[in-house]
Order: structure tokens, then C-alpha cells, then sequence
């Protein structure tokens, strides 16, 4: 990661991504919403350049949830996702197409692996292909996984990593974080609510 500067978002953090260069340094980059009435900026931490999502998509579309990958942003609403990219004169993130309603229930993170683009929820994963949209993979988390509030993946999408719902926390209470390795993604068929177990 590169040095952190002194970025004071002006409003709420919704979630956190990073964002890479082509030499492996990466950096923190921030969803926030600075004021309840217009759409989130995406402020970079390298440069302390916050970019709005500009208002072209559907009004109902309030993203909560982002992840950034080669040059697109993808952002999560409840159910609904929606793929950004940067406008020409670089001012804002443009919608470039609504992926609707692929979630099964309320999206709690967004990331990606391989090609595909994974949607975490409170008790499972599914995976879809990014190009396509077509399921990928689901896959219901164990039981002492859940409630699960956010998630990523790690080691080129061979695991995740869940983030638990826990209490306010105080002290000797910490985060906890469970790893849980993902079967390889085939083309399926998405059955279940929550697909198989992990």
C-alpha cells in the first residue's frame, strides 16, 4: 500500500475498496456519502480526489456497496448492482449499464475473482460471471458464519474471507473475520436459495 495521506471525508464511509497500478501499489479508496440527498463519492486516497457517481441511473439505485477492478466501478443498492465507468473528462462515475436485480436478497459486499463477480449476503455467496451475468456458483456459508455483514476474496479467489455481524464492540471484543475456501466456479444452475455449503 502507499502511504496513507491525511483524506478527511466530508460525510459518511458506506465501504471500502482498493485500488491498484500496474506496479502492485495499492491504496484505500472510500464510498461516502457526504450528503443524504445526492449520490456517494468515491474518494481516492492516493490523491484525495473524490469523484461523485453522476445521477443518470435509476433514482431508487442509492449504492451502499463497491468494488473497483481495471477502470469500472461496480456498486451494490439492496438487491440491484450497477457497473460504472469513468466519464471522459474524468469529473465522475458514469452508469454504463444497471445489472438489475441479481441478488437474491440485500448485497453486504461486492469483489471479484477470476472473471466472475461475487455477491456476498448475510448467509451466503454466489458467484456470476462478470461479462455475462451468468451464475457462476452459490454457496450457503456455515452456520458459525453467519450472520455475515461483508466479505472479499483472497488468494485469487480460492477462499474468502467474512466478516461477522457482532455486537457494538467494547473492550476484549475484536472483529472477527472467518477464511473459507470456495470451490472451483462452473456454470450452473443457481437452485436453492443458498446453494450448497461451504
Amino acid at each position: 500500500l502507499v502511504p496513507m495521506r491525511s483524506c478527511h471525508p466530508n460525510g459518511s464511509i458506506l465501504d471500502l475498496a482498493t485500488n491498484c497500478d500496474g506496479n502492485g501499489t495499492c491504496w484505500p479508496v472510500a464510498l461516502v456519502q457526504q450528503q443524504a440527498a445526492r449520490q456517494p463519492v468515491v474518494l481516492e486516497y492516493r490523491s484525495c480526489v473524490g469523484l461523485p457517481l453522476l445521477p443518470q441511473g435509476p433514482e431508487k439505485h442509492r449504492p451502499q456497496r463497491m468494488h473497483l477492478r481495471s477502470g469500472q466501478l461496480y456498486t451494490a443498492s439492496g438487491r440491484e448492482a450497477m457497473q460504472h465507468q469513468k466519464e471522459p473528462s474524468g469529473q465522475g462515475w458514469q452508469p454504463e449499464w444497471l445489472l438489475g436485480a441479481v441478488g437474491r436478497e440485500a448485497i453486504t459486499s461486492l469483489d471479484a475473482a477470476s472473471e466472475n463477480l461475487l455477491l456476498f449476503y448475510s448467509d451466503g455467496i454466489e458467484a456470476r460471471d462478470m461479462a455475462t451475468l451468468q451464475h457462476m456458483g452459490a454457496w450457503s456459508l456455515p452456520s458459525v458464519a453467519t450472520p455475515a455483514v461483508g466479505g472479499c476474496a483472497v488468494e485469487g479467489g480460492k477462499a474468502v474471507l467474512v466478516l461477522l455481524q457482532m455486537g457494538s464492540l467494547g473492550e476484549g471484543q475484536e472483529p472477527k473475520l472467518i477464511k473459507i475456501p470456495l470451490p472451483p466456479f462452473r456454470l450452473s444452475n443457481p437452485g436453492g436459495s443458498g446453494g450448497h455449503a461451504l
